[in-house]
């Protein structure tokens, strides 16, 4: 049950394929039905996290699934926290002008926030009670009478034994309870930024924030906001509790020792605020680079086809390296002020205490093993505070820095100001008639009216104020009446065509005049159609869930798709791939078409449907679709349109050129002098065919190819591990930093032993220094000065250990961020199109790119530097108390044998539901990328599907919640019962120091240990939490480290190295003039895009001469893309051979191959 194995059964990955499917009405149900067991737990219940036993049960004993996992609870859902945060809001702006998301966020969770505290507060009042039983139980070890006088005035030994036990139950048991409430304000919180980066994104978010900004926005700040909520209550706890233990040191030392020991506490808490800062900024740097890095990721992975047959997967991985290189300097600035911010507080009470008892001594006052030790232990329970505050201080700052993004984002993403409803009376005089309509105002409100209107791609800010963005269109008057009516735009290329349609849907900022559009609904078809990863059927339907089986059928025949699907052998439910990668260019435009088509509108908006069509087939599907189908409901229908022999049609055609609309009218009564190119196409002949002499059959006479989709699913599920994650994923890590990974981890262990050694002996020597104190007293006052500056030389090697450790790892850390990143990158470049980018979504690739490297990046430093340090704490804990008394060995067997099954049951569960988390977090980073990418936006808001996919979007959210909030009481549930078994260590050294109060080794061995065990009530179960915690981390690298697995394009055929290309007999070249000539012959030539599928080319025999001009023509679907695609090999051959100047092409490397040959490729890519 321990070993690691690749498991991805369908039961576990039916929800996050539902997610990934845009059929919104077949999201998975049972969700909703299932009760979350906390509802009908009982108050004992709740407070120990009873409820959540069968769950890690079922765990420990099998493989979970999301079934296993219940649903969120109804006030966790991202419907109900947007709700909850809407008011808040709302009420931030009615009362400032610019409003903060966190504050607002502060608002939404404020009670949430009062139980948080309550519960630390309390916690903490317990953890600072048992210094003082500690004083009291010592006071009864020193005494010799068998009535002790202490100052609680309890002279029973065991009874003082029995409170601390208690008082160290109670403060564990009400800490993690309430991290169960902080862990939840965080993910509710994550919940609301990913929400409103769905919502805002989906109503219209400026051009300025990219995909890449999307993405980090939700996976990366919504993290930030989680740690946040996590620790954000100890920036307010920590500096009371600080001054709370000075104080009561000041009852013990007195006023000054308390006061300097204070003033070094206070210190190095404001410096640790003022390196949080800094800290703070560097990271804002960090995400400015990351979201860069991201971007333009995502723009190569959606790109990847022309980037591989352009051969530049070199030099785009190097610009790729060049941005990560600046993010990784940002990263170690980063975590080297960070460290030394958290060991400046680590740090703290060291030397805190080392003040407190020189300015002491200085006094003259003689120090006894009780006063030294309940110093100590005062100072022990102030190294929590300091260091909560350390990291409560860094993940403020970090999540402050978050929320000015998300500030700026809030704030760009507000929607043009475009009026959609009927134009008030005081609306501007309507435009001047065109020559061709009559100027009577029409007796009802026109469908589009524009008057003087000037647009901008976006607003301009306020900096720009005084050299405003260039218009995209200018004093654009247009009226466009209900009347039934067709439309066609035409103009040269960048004459405004494509934003005068944007414009009318409000995707254009209105920088002047007037704008209104009255319909009811949108048809819209784009000029680079977007399409889901979905079936045929889903991508025309959409949103529409009502089934109108008769105008579907009409639609695929007016479009002419009926051909292609009997192609298929699962027709219409036939995937087709992130962003209709299956599909030709002509059938992705007609696709689009039909479902614009499909939806019942009053004004139809088309951007060039038919641009990728040949003639024929433009011809037939303009006549059968846009105007005989269209014309049935009797809309508006605007189409721009570059095929000329089309325009006697229209009704009226618009010429636009430089923005500006320069003709509007008939055809015939625009002057053919003025615009001649519309009169002189040499296809107008086709004008005068009639469409009724276009028979089906003749349109699809011509035999189309199948396209590469298997009869079963396109995207397979999300490759997902089970059981714990291994030691060789942790020493594969290691070993990316270029050294031997067992070496690494051996040097890493010596330098925190040496560290933790010396932090040791500074707390022996407090006690050899009490304990010689009477001696001292009778010696020169001198040997107190030599001990002090003992003590102090030792707090600072300690400190300098310390110190240097960090660095030390940190160097290794960063060497395998570095490394792993370009490792990845690499072969995700190299990996074949048709067995990996066919079949995983973008997002997918993108969630290792951003969340999973971003996990890696900032969560294993710290992590990594904290658990070691905390687990060499924890060795020296139960070193020093074994060694004070060896019966307390006897009680180490049975809570070992405890601890070992509790971890071994909780981690199979933790693993588990962490794998689930991250799998689940890829539908929601891929729905963003797909919807928000490609004119995706623009196509939801022009169908009025905001409120369908703002629906999938939380759907998504909720899944992915409710694996990432199950897990994280997961590790609340694991650390109570840990905490649980270090309570019984304190207790039974409390009570074995009570028994042996003769024998045990003297006070100093009873205070030395009394001190800690009561740090092992702290240290144990955060170590364990911590260290479960980075084996879930750890996860994100093992997801990191599956991509080096990755198969490896051109493997099949073992290319050749170009030096070793044999050209055929006779057809002997020079290599550095290979292709010299430019022969192509293809022999018997077959080829099909996934092994299981039919042959996309079946048997293709043909051959090119030098110098000829050869055009390949054929229906679309016919298989002409595919000849280029075996021509650059982005497909391997089934059979046969293509041979360019004689020489096999499967003989020659990759990037050879495609560096001697060019393309202009079918979907142009362009690069922000």
């Amino acid at each position: 049950m321990g070993t690691t194995k690749d498991a991805t059964s369908a039961a576990s990955g039916s929800t996050f394929q539902a997610l990934a499917s845009p059929a919104l009405n077949e999201l998975p149900m049972q969700w909703s039905q299932r009760p979350h067991p906390i509802v009908n737990a009982n108050w004992f219940s709740r407070a120990l996290l009873l409820w959540f036993d069968p769950l890690v049960l079922k765990g420990a004993k099998d493989a979970l699934t999301e079934d296993d996992v219940w649903h969120l609870a109804p006030p966790d859902t991202a419907a109900v926290l947007h709700a909850r945060f809407q008011g808040a809001w709302t009420t931030a702006k009615q009362t400032t002008s610019s409003p903060s998301f966190f504050r607002a966020l502060l608002r939404t969770f404020r009670r949430d926030i009062g139980v948080v505290l309550a519960l630390y507060t309390a916690s903490s009042v317990l953890i600072l009670l048992q210094p003082v039983v500690i004083k009291s139980l010592l006071q009864f070890l020193t005494t010799e009478s068998a009535t002790a006088v202490t100052d609680l005035g309890i002279s029973n030994g065991y009874i003082l034994a029995a409170l601390l036990t208690l008082l160290s139950f109670g403060s564990v048991t009400i800490m993690d309870l309430g991290m169960v409430f902080a862990g939840r304000l965080g993910c509710n919180a994550k919940a609301i930024v990913m929400d409103l980066v769905f919502l805002h994104s989906l109503s219209g978010h400026q051009p300025s924030t990219s995909s890449g900004d999307l993405v980090t926005l939700a996976s990366v700040d919504s993290t930030r906001l989680f740690m946040c909520g996590l620790w954000f209550m100890w920036t307010f706890l920590s500096p009371v509790m600080v001054l709370v233990i000075f104080v009561m040191i000041g009852f013990d030392l007195g006023a000054w020792p308390a006061i300097a020991g204070a003033a070094v506490m206070v210190a190095l808490m404001a410096f640790g605020v003022l390196e949080g800062r800094a800290v703070g900024a560097i990271q804002k740097d960090i995400l400015v680079v990351q979201g860069e890095r991201v971007k333009f990721t995502n723009e190569l992975l959606q790109g990847v086809r022309a980037v591989k047959m352009y051969g530049w997967e070199a030099p785009l991985q190097a610009h790729v390296e060049a941005m990560r290189g600046q993010e990784l300097s940002l990263l170690k600035a980063y975590h080297y002020r960070r460290q030394v911010s958290s060991i400046a507080l680590l740090v703290a009470p060291v030397l805190s205490l080392a003040l407190c008892l020189v300015v002491y001594v200085a006094q003259g006052s003689r120090l006894t093993p009780p006063l030294a030790f309940i110093t100590l232990a005062y100072v022990n329970a102030a190294r929590t505070p300091c260091s909560s505050f350390s990291f409560s201080i860094m993940n403020l700052f970090d999540a402050l820095h978050s929320s000015h993004r998300i500030d700026a984002f809030l704030a760009s993403s507000s929607t043009t100001t475009i009026s959609t409803d009927t134009p008030p009376s005081s609306a501007p005089s309507p435009c001047p008639a065109p020559n061709n309509m009559s100027s009577k105002p029409p007796s009802t409100p026109p469908l589009i009216h524009m008057q003087s209107a000037s647009f901008q791609w976006k607003k301009p800010s306020a900096e720009a104020v005084d050299n405003p963005p260039e218009h995209a269109l200018k004093h654009i008057n247009i009226v466009v009446d209900s009347t039934p009516s067709l439309t066609i735009v035409v103009g040269y290329v960048g004459s405004g065509k494509s934003s005068l349609l944007s414009a009318m849907l409000g995707d254009l900022h209105l920088a002047s005049g007037g704008c209104h559009v009255t319909a009811r609904s949108v048809g819209y078809c784009s000029q680079d159609p977007w399409l889901q990863n979905a079936t045929i059927r889903d991508n025309i339907v959409f949103t529409d869930q009502v089934d109108n089986t008769p105008r579907y059928n009409r639609v695929m025949s007016a479009c002419h798709l009926e051909a292609d699907l009997a192609s298929l052998a699962r027709g219409d439910s036939t995937e087709i791939g992130a962003r209709g990668v299956t599909l030709s260019g002509g059938q992705k435009a007609r696709v689009g078409l039909a479902r614009a088509a499909y939806k019942d509108a009053d004004l139809y908006l088309l951007d060039d449907p038919l641009s990728a069509l040949d003639a024929a087939v433009a011809t037939t599907v303009f006549h059968e679709c846009i105007r005989n189908l269209l014309s049935r409901t009797r809309p508006v229908v605007l189409v721009v349109n570059s095929h000329y022999h089309l325009l006697p049609f229209a009704d009226r055609v618009l010429v636009m050129d430089n923005g500006a609309i320069v003709g509007d009218g008939p055809l015939e009564s625009l002057a053919s002098t003025a615009f001649p190119h519309l009169f002189s196409s040499p296809l107008s002949s086709a004008a005068s065919v009639s469409t009724d002499s276009m028979t089906p059959s003749s349109a699809t006479a011509e035999s189309t190819a199948t396209i590469a989709v298997a009869s079963t699913s396109l995207v397979v599920a999300e490759e997902r591990k089970v059981g714990h994650v291994t030691s060789q994923t942790y020493l594969t890590y290691f070993q990316a930093s270029g050294w031997n990974g067992l070496g690494v981890a051996m040097s890493v262990l010596g330098v925190f032993v040496l560290a933790q050694a010396c932090l040791v002996l500074m707390d022996w020597f407090v006690g050899f220094w009490a304990s010689s104190s009477p001696f001292l007293s009778t010696v020169p006052s001198n040997n107190n000065a030599t001990y002090a500056g003992i003590y102090v030389a030792l707090s600072v090697l300690a400190l300098g250990l310390v110190l240097g450790r960090s660095l030390y790892v940190l160097h290794f850390i960063l060497l395998c961020s570095k490394h792993l990143h370009a490792a990845i990158l690499h072969n995700v470049l190299h990996a074949p199109v048709p067995s990996f980018f066919d079949v995983t979504p973008v997002g997918r690739i993108l969630n290792r790119f951003s969340a999973d490297l971003s996990t890696v990046d900032n969560m294993v430093p710290m992590l990594g530097l904290h658990i070691l340090g905390l687990v060499f704490q924890i060795v020296a804990s139960l070193v020093v108390c074994a060694a004070t008394s060896p019966y307390i060995l006897l009680l180490y067997v049975p809570l070992g044998y405890v601890f070992s099954k509790l971890r071994f049951i909780y981690s199979l569960t933790s693993t588990q539901l962490k794998r689930l988390d991250a799998t689940s977090r890829s539908p929601v980073l891929n729905l963003l990328t797909e919807t928000s990418g490609n004119g995706g936006g623009t196509t939801i808001r022009a169908f009025h599907a905001e409120d369908a996919f703002q629906s999938k979007a939380r759907a998504a959210i909720d899944c992915n919640q409710r694996f990432d909030l199950t897990h994280f009481i997961s590790t609340k549930w694991f650390q109570m019962r840990l905490d649980w078994v270090s309570v019984g260590v304190v207790g039974g050294v409390a009570f074995l120091a009570v028994a042996t109060k003769h024998s045990m080794g003297g006070v100093t061995a009873a205070g030395l240990a009394l001190t800690y065990a009561i740090q092992l009530t702290i240290v144990l179960s955060r170590t364990t939490m911590e260290y479960t915690y980075m084996e879930n981390v750890m996860t994100s690298a093992e997801r990191l480290d599956h991509y080096n697995d990755l198969e490896k394009e051109g493997a099949i055929t073992q290319s050749l190295p170009s030096s070793t290309i044999q050209p055929c007999p006779g057809h002997e070249t020079a290599l550095a003039d290979w292709p010299s000539q430019g022969a192509v012959t293809f022999a018997n030539y077959s080829m099909r895009y996934r092994a299981g599928l039919d042959l996309s080319l079946k048997h293709v025999s043909l051959s090119v001469r030098a110098g000829e001009k050869v055009g390949i023509c054929g229906r679309t679907g016919g298989g002409k893309s595919s000849l280029l695609a075996a021509l650059f090999r982005t497909v391997e051959a089934a059979s046969g051979r293509i041979m360019i100047d004689g020489v096999d092409i499967a003989t020659v490397d990759l990037a050879t191959l495609r560096s001697r040959l060019t393309i202009i490729p079918q979907d142009p890519v362009v690069f922000s």
